[in-house]
């Protein structure tokens, strides 16, 4: 059974956050993300947390079809269909990974880049300091 690509579209549609979904069912957000992602199956008590959570029925949540997604607010409070196509979703998901990725290299390379001017600036100091008692 393969819930993730729901679970995902669900929590967009309402604009949560992965620590929402957790803390309304009462899971950890680690272990939510496991069962997102389908590295891990949901137990029979977290797939009626999470129907109850996403007001669709267990048997909605686990049926292999591929339902739109009701109930995300619009901005007039009513509630809009909203539906994300699976792969556009995996699509956003993994840009966002990749940025995430050269983000922290980018992070990687300036925390380098500092302690290499640190130290040039260590050098330059002790280089001053000599040159200034030989005066």
């Amino acid at each position: 059974m393969q819930i993730g690509r729901k679970l995902i579209q669900h929590r967009f549609a309402r604009k949560w956050s992965q620590a929402k979904v957790a803390e309304l069912t009462g899971m950890s957000q680690p272990n939510y993300s496991r069962i997102e992602s389908d590295q891990q199956e949901p137990s029979l008590e977290q797939i009626h947390a999470l129907a109850q959570v996403f007001e669709i029925t267990p048997e909605e949540l686990i049926s292999s079809g591929n339902a739109p997604v009701f109930n995300s607010e619009n901005q007039q409070g009513g509630y809009a269909n909203n539906y994300f196509a699976h792969q556009d979703l995996l699509a956003l998901v993994q840009a966002k990974e990749e940025l995430i990725a050269v983000l922290k290299q980018q992070i990687d390379n300036m925390q380098h880049r500092l302690t290499q001017l640190e130290t040039q600036n260590i050098e330059l100091g002790n280089t001053l300091l000599k040159l200034l008692k030989k005066d």
